[in-house]
C-alpha cells in the first residue's frame, strides 16, 4: 500500500479522483471498490480520509 508508506499511517487522505488516476481507473469504479473495502471491514472511510484496518487482507488480495 504505497500510499499508506507514503502517509506513515494507517489513515491518509486522498481525493477520489486522485486515487483513480493513481489505478488508471473510473472515479465510480474507486467508489465501489472503496464502499466495498468498507463492507468487507478492510477499510474506514470518512470523506477523503481512508483509514485501513486490515492491511493483511488487503494485501492478499487480487487484482
Amino acid at each position: 500500500m504505497r500510499l499508506q508508506r507514503q502517509a506513515g499511517s494507517d489513515t491518509f487522505k486522498i481525493a477520489r479522483e486522485d486515487l483513480a488516476a493513481m489505478a488508471a481507473m473510473a472515479t465510480e469504479t474507486v467508489s465501489r471498490t472503496l464502499s466495498d473495502f468498507k463492507e468487507e471491514a478492510l477499510i474506514d472511510k470518512k470523506g477523503s480520509t481512508i483509514t485501513i484496518r486490515d492491511l493483511s487482507r488487503l494485501t492478499k488480495m487480487k487484482n
